[in-house]
């Protein structure tokens, strides 16, 4: 019965803080989903043809750039087909970490 105890009191938390983990995830995934097509309007309202297609051409071959949203889709999908919400967050923030590590030593 101690053990019991003594294992319900370790994991119990344990479980509390994995499931808000993943709640925050989804739901910080969820409403970026949902502000970035807003946010993007807002800084890309004032430029002009020029500016507009600079900033196009700059994103389309900047290799950090796009090794970062590859890597996370790539792992998220991964992550979520294998371990549902737990595993989409934890492919996306493992890939966020794991691309700025490998896109600084490339």
């Amino acid at each position: 019965m101690a053990t019991g105890a003594l294992l319900g009191s370790i994991l119990g938390p344990l479980t509390a803080v994995m499931n808000s983990f993943v709640n925050g995830g989804t739901t910080g995934a969820l409403v970026g989903a949902v502000m970035g097509p807003a946010l993007t309007y807002l800084s890309l309202r004032d430029m002009n043809t020029v500016q507009l297609y600079d900033k196009c051409y700059r994103l389309r071959f900047d290799k950090h750039q796009l090794w970062q949203d590859r890597s996370c889709v790539v792992s998220a999908a991964l992550g979520y087909l294998s371990g549902g919400s737990l595993g989409f967050v934890v492919g996306l923030d493992l890939a966020v970490l794991m691309s700025n590590l490998m896109g600084k030593s490339w």
